[in-house]
């Protein structure tokens, strides 16, 4: 049985193409906060890294959110760390201390509510957070920002719509791209791009900045490869 294709690809690149971008623009925007978070210039005062901070990826400039802090004690006796956590401000940023005990397997949420009073460098929200040591654990820091957009509204709405968009995108124009007139040779790297951008889009989302640097320029680089294939050809 013969499967039909579509004898105009323009429409499917277009898709395609929107998806990309759209993935692209959300992934710089979560390493892009990050990254000036860990160059903001709170002090580095522990070498361990220390998991469970989060933050939300976007925020609106009228809104407040929250970030928070999960502390799990994985050792097999009690520890009382004291927990120190900066939020800028566009002046001196904002220092919470709270003593905490936990038993062996316990574990505590902590949170703090950031809003407009908040953001500094004119678009974000930064966050540190640093847990004292406490035998046998050894001091734990870890930052993380927020890209603050120029608008109102939600930004964890935004954020989702957005990459509902950038993900159906994606997948429907590279779909669309394989049914399409053009040879293979020239959509299947389509493929591979669709995977690369939306790997990448999920390591910025977990907060994982150095890698996800090093996915974009991948990603880039093939866009500017294959998006050239493609509209090398007759389309």
């Amino acid at each position: 049985m013969k499967i039909s294709t579509y004898s105009k690809p323009l429409p499917a690149l277009i898709l395609f193409t929107v998806g990309i971008l759209l993935g692209i623009t959300l992934s710089v925007l979560a390493v892009w906060a990050d990254y000036e978070a860990a160059s903001y210039g709170f002090a580095n005062r522990a070498s361990a890294p220390l998991p469970g901070l989060s933050c939300p990826i976007l925020m609106t400039n009228n809104e407040h959110q929250t970030v928070s802090l999960k502390i799990i004690n994985r050792t097999d006796q009690v520890i009382s760390p004291t927990v120190r956590t900066d939020i800028s401000t566009p002046l001196v940023a904002e220092t919470t201390s709270e003593f905490l005990e936990l038993a062996a397997g316990e574990s505590r949420l902590l949170k703090w509510t950031v809003g407009p009073q908040n953001i500094d460098l004119g678009q974000f929200i930064f966050v540190n957070a640093l847990a004292f040591s406490s035998y046998p654990v050894p001091d734990r820091e870890n930052t993380c920002g927020i890209f603050v957009l120029p608008v109102g509204g939600s930004g964890k709405l935004i954020l989702i719509l957005a990459t509902i968009i950038s993900v159906l995108s994606i997948t429907g124009g590279a779909y669309l791209l394989q049914k399409s007139s053009l040879p293979g040779k020239q959509t299947r790297p389509s493929v591979f791009l669709a995977i690369v951008t939306l790997l990448t889009l999920t390591v910025s989302f977990l907060g994982l900045w150095i890698q996800g640097i090093f996915l974009l320029v991948i990603t880039i680089l093939l866009i500017f490869t294959i998006l050239s294939l493609l509209l090398g050809q007759n389309i």
